[in-house]
């Protein structure tokens, strides 16, 4: 059996869930890239962000910051990451965690830009 899966102008290539350890990053290696997630919390500002910062040529984190609402946080249109097999990624993303102490569920969803048809 073969299944795809695709919304709107996106092919999604790899979707699931992680119970995340507290204090502890999660970690994806897509071909040669290197994307980590990392939870935080500032009790000075309960505003949700998300930050990035650029490790090198092949790694790139996600500062996930007070992702520790009960109802999730996401983020609000898929975020570029880069090119893989001459088609643009993107990930979609939404975390859980009932406390700030707690550690994160964590729902992904990889997408791949649908190719450009030669109509």
């Amino acid at each position: 059996m073969n299944i795809k899966i695709s919304t709107g102008n996106y092919d999604i290539v790899s979707s699931g869930s992680i119970v995340g350890i507290h204090g502890e990053s999660i970690q994806f290696e897509v071909n040669t890239l290197i994307f980590i997630f990392d939870f935080l919390t500032d009790t000075k500002n309960p505003k949700a962000l998300i930050n990035k910062e650029v490790i090198g040529d092949k790694t790139l984190k996600f500062i996930l910051v007070n992702f520790y609402n009960s109802l999730g946080t996401r983020n609000t249109v898929p975020m570029s990451l880069g090119k893989v097999d001459n088609r643009k990624l993107f990930i979609n993303f939404n975390s859980y965690s009932v406390t700030d102490t707690s550690g994160p569920i964590f729902h992904y969803s990889f997408l791949l830009e649908k190719p450009e048809s030669d109509d």
